[in-house]
């Protein structure tokens, strides 16, 4: 019912979500830690069940050709997108405990460790649906290839779609988290308008004064453009900007 409802009021969704990502964004650091790690864990499980399938799935037809090997290069910006969210670990680094290199080798391990996981993931998507159906029918569409009764595909559909959705609202509270941070370094940096308030934090430390500001002006970003597939390409221009300016 509220999913029906929220596609005929995507401004009321968008209230509620960002209202939502600001207040959980403004406790306890250690909390939300504890927050992502369970969703952490529940989001990787459709990759473990396609890894663990992986080993017992045998296709026969399954190849990789020469044609495929060239087309590789043509999936790098695809690749690279998936992969900015590593530059938001950077930009709070400095908030991981420990000795100097604690912030690197979590940084680091964490890279490696997603690249070997979806690396896993996408080889055994691609043997057990082939790349033309995974292309044509997405992710969520390979249960529908293991051969399995109704009962249990229903069940791992589910499973499958919850973690998909879980994976997407927890990339936008980590994104969120990180540019909130990232403003509020600009503002102990007096590099903004009105750093002297944003660069407050409340009593857990937190930057709440970045926060609301992050969260109205994605707020007024969803009322202006809404079109998803100009502002992905506004969010895509916006970090290269960065990038390549610094």
């Amino acid at each position: 019912v509220l999913g029906k409802y929220f596609s005929f009021s995507p401004l009321i969704f968008n209230l509620l979500f960002l209202t939502f990502l600001c207040l959980i964004s403004s406790i306890n650091l250690k909390a939300v830690s504890k927050i992502q790690s369970n969703i952490t864990l529940f989001k990787l499980s459709p990759l473990i069940l396609v890894i663990a399938f992986l080993v017992f799935y045998l296709n026969p037809k399954f190849c990789i050709t020469a044609h495929d090997f060239k087309s590789i290069g043509l999936t790098i910006p695809m690749a690279l997108f998936g992969f900015w969210g590593f530059e938001g670990c950077c930009s709070i680094s400095h908030l991981i405990k420990g000795d100097k290199n604690a912030a690197s080798r979590a940084i680091i391990v964490g890279f490696f460790a997603t690249v070997l996981i979806y690396s896993l993931f996408h080889f055994g998507l691609i043997h057990i649906m082939g790349a033309h159906n995974l292309g044509t029918y997405g992710v969520s569409s390979f249960v529908n290839y293991l051969g399995f009764n109704s009962a249990p595909q229903t069940a791992m559909n589910a499973l499958v779609s919850s973690a998909i959705i879980t994976a997407y609202l927890s990339s936008s509270f980590g994104a969120f988290i990180a540019n909130s941070e990232i403003i509020h370094a600009m503002a102990k940096e007096n590099l903004i308008f009105g750093s002297k308030e944003i660069k407050k934090v409340n009593k857990h430390g937190r930057p709440t004064r970045s926060i609301l500001l992050l969260g109205f002006i994605i707020f007024i970003f969803s009322l202006i453009i809404t079109n998803k597939f100009i502002l992905n390409s506004l969010s895509n221009l916006g970090m290269l900007s960065a990038f390549s300016i610094t």
